[in-house]
């Protein structure tokens, strides 16, 4: 019995010696193994195979080639979670942009799903599966979705029934700025340099905005005719931008319940401001052109300004490879007390279907918290997030100034909990102004719907 005992020791401590290389062969800088609590081991998922099914990565989940060390060693880290921890994620796309919601949709109405999904939905597309009982709560899993890794602003705008649908990790996305022309502001005696100076010193506001509008807004050869117009700008991104610059909102959140605070004086102030600075300034429309026709009317030098969204100067986006320079600025900030430098956080969100049981998507959470840890080495790269960027914009003031400032400052929009920008707030009432009626004439007619929208969403509340 003795020596039964023995050898078994001896067998059990050659198995523990065995395992220690393989724990030690993790690259230098790695982090330590996660502890699953239920085991007091590492966490071993089975081989748990997870989708992260996009609306624009190939339909294979096949990872692009790695073109650069960065890459490369992200890669490396992510086999070695996968090694470590006993699974397998890939990330593919299973619709294109406009098929995102039907596609998580037909994945939620199955009884038993193919594949293990995390969803990466358009922002507008979450409201909906969240409000019917679709989606899994995420405050009911083991990863703490408001730690410094994950994006505060995305978690609280997608807050329904007392649980919340939406996360995404990272700083917001940069979405609504002020373009700015360099060669048109300089041949109107305006130093480009002192527009962002205006910034840093926090002395860019609507006042200081219009009077560029107006200093640029020029007729050159003097036959009568507009040669240069003070912007071309969707007007869309100048209400909601100049609604959050005024510390405004058009429906929020209070004690639980969706309210319409769109009668209130920040949003009534922002909303006559932006439309009086549209109708001033704006160019016409051409005759017979697109929606879209800003983009080819500032791109072309016909308007010093331009109110849009930061992409847009992105390669094979409407502004990139635009002759003449431009510049980036934030939206100029308001004139009440909250008013601020910001812009409206519109991001894409993870959403787990609710047709995977607890357990599962508990696991499927870690692994998605595992993955979307930095990658060793590039922990401490504050400013790794410019360097692409500085290969986008013709100065570093866009990116030093502009987007450091507005990546720290995101504005939820609670109003897309109630349905797509468009249907809440474009129809019938910013597509409406400035030619149907003033702000106050424009927002009572459209005040019923807007009732309706936020009785309903309370209803199931």
């Amino acid at each position: 019995m003795k020596k039964l005992s023995k050898m078994l020791a001896l067998v059990l401590a050659a198995l523990l010696l065995a395992a220690v290389p393989a724990l030690a062969d993790a690259p230098e800088g790695y982090p330590e193994l996660r502890i699953d609590p239920a085991t007091g081991a590492a966490y071993d998922f089975g081989g748990m195979e997870v989708w992260v099914y996009d609306y624009w990565s190939n339909s294979e989940g096949t990872r692009a080639e790695a073109t650069n060390t960065m890459t490369q060693d992200t890669y490396d880290y992510q086999d070695w979670l996968m090694e470590t921890y006993n699974f397998t994620l890939k990330q593919a796309g299973a619709s294109d942009w406009g098929g995102n919601p039907e596609a998580l949709l037909n994945y939620c109405n199955e009884e038993k799903p193919a594949t293990l999904a995390i969803f990466i939905m358009r922002p507008d597309s979450v409201a909906t599966p969240a409000k019917n009982g679709l989606l899994t709560p995420l405050d009911e899993l083991d990863v703490d979705y408001t730690g410094e890794k994950y994006n505060a602003a995305t978690y609280d705008t997608y807050c329904f029934n007392g649980h919340n649908y939406g996360f995404s990790v990272g700083k917001s996305e940069v979405r609504q700025v002020v373009f700015f022309n360099k060669r048109l502001v300089q041949d109107a005696g305006i130093d480009p340099d002192s527009l962002y100076a205006m910034v840093e010193n926090d002395e860019w506001t609507w006042e200081a905005f219009e009077e560029c509008l107006a200093t640029c807004a020029q007729d050159i050869d003097n036959d009568g005719v507009v040669d240069v117009y003070g912007m071309a700008s969707n007007t869309t991104d100048i209400y909601l931008v100049a609604t959050a610059a005024n510390g405004g909102s058009f429906i929020d959140v209070e004690d639980g319940q969706f309210v319409i605070t769109a009668t209130e004086q920040n949003t009534i102030d922002a909303m006559n401001y932006a439309v009086d600075i549209v109708t001033k300034y704006q160019m016409p429309q051409p005759e017979g052109s697109e929606w879209n026709w800003f983009f080819p009317a500032f791109k072309s030098g016909m308007a010093a300004f331009h109110v849009g969204q930061a992409y847009e100067a992105n390669p094979g986006s409407d502004l990139y490879g635009m002759e003449d320079e431009f510049g980036i600025l934030p939206f100029p900030k308001g004139t009440s007390e909250d008013a601020r430098y910001c812009h409206v956080q519109s991001e894409n969100t993870c959403v787990i279907p609710g047709n995977i049981d607890r357990d599962t998507a508990n696991k499927m959470a870690i692994i998605y918290d595992m993955w979307r840890e930095d990658t060793p080495g590039y922990e401490d790269d504050e400013e790794g997030w410019k360097t692409d960027l500085y290969d986008r914009f013709y100065d570093d003031e866009s990116i030093d100034i502009t987007y450091a400032l507005l990546r720290e400052n995101p504005v939820a929009d609670t109003s897309i909990m109630l349905g797509s920008n468009n249907d809440v707030l474009g129809d019938g009432f910013f597509w409406n102004l400035p030619w149907a009626g003033t702000v106050a004439e424009v927002m009572e007619s459209k005040l019923p719907t807007w009732q309706a929208l936020v009785d309903d969403a309370n209803g199931a509340n």
